[in-house]
């Protein structure tokens, strides 16, 4: 190391030579490297401005992209609930019309055992007067009355056949005799009564008729030999049928 002492020496001694025999030349360098430098950040300036400028026009863009989104996702917004609005005032014209086209307390016959939307089966449950207001006003206690103030009856129609309301017309013969089905429902010839099954008295004879005379079915008329029939096929008289279930609009 010490024999490099007398070279680092010789070198700054040069050097100090130089800076005062030729000063000119060293500004010169020094500036010229100076002014490399200056343009050098210049040029770097230069381009940070450009790439500014570029993403500001960026953002620019982009904030007008935005903002017409945001135009059209309102008016997106405005269309939806217009088109609520329309649905909504036609789902009320429909319900109109549905309950217009079937008014409340008509009884159906449908062909499956879960009633459809806006009916209940007429199994006589007992129905809530504020719950089913529509319906108790239709029709009132004429199938019961519930418990007398908070509840009514729909009819029971479960395993049986509909009638109509004689209404006087004497086609009902025993319309006078009808029953409530349950407590404070109608009677007599009213819409909601019950009436048991019947069958109209018949009496007729098997054997050989009487040849002298016209045949009457009545008690002892011209029979020879005869016998009253009595027949038996089930256990009850009934017609052709298919199972349905009634329902009840409400």
């Amino acid at each position: 190391m010490r024999h490099l002492v007398p070279h680092v020496l010789g070198v700054f001694a040069w050097v100090w030579v130089g800076l005062f025999a030729f000063p000119s030349e060293v500004m010169a360098q020094s500036v010229q490297s100076v002014s490399a430098r200056v343009a050098t950040l210049e040029q770097q300036m230069s381009a940070v401005q450009t790439a500014v400028a570029a993403l500001t026009a960026q953002d620019a863009t982009q904030t007008s992209q935005i903002a017409a989104l945001q135009a059209g996702a309102a008016t997106q917004a405005g269309q939806i609930a217009l088109q609520a609005g329309y649905i909504a005032t036609q789902a009320g014209q429909i319900a109109a019309l549905q309950a217009g086209v079937v008014p409340v307390g008509t009884i159906i016959a449908y062909s499956a055992e879960t009633p459809p939307p806006g009916y209940v089966e007429c199994d006589g449950t007992p129905l809530a007067r504020a719950t089913y207001p529509a319906l108790f006003a239709a029709i009132g206690t004429a199938f019961g009355a519930g418990d007398g103030s908070s509840t009514f009856n729909i009819p029971d129609l479960r395993g049986q056949f509909l009638r109509g309301w004689s209404h006087g017309t004497g086609r009902d013969p025993d319309a006078a005799q009808r029953y409530l089905f349950f407590v404070g429902g109608a009677t007599g010839d009213h819409v909601g009564s019950y009436q048991f099954d019947a069958v109209q008295s018949l009496a007729f004879f098997s054997g050989a008729l009487n040849p002298f005379g016209p045949f009457e079915v009545v008690a002892g008329g011209n029979s020879i030999g005869g016998n009253i029939v009595h027949l038996s096929n089930g256990n009850e008289t009934r017609p052709k049928n298919n199972a349905v279930m009634y329902a009840i609009k409400y």
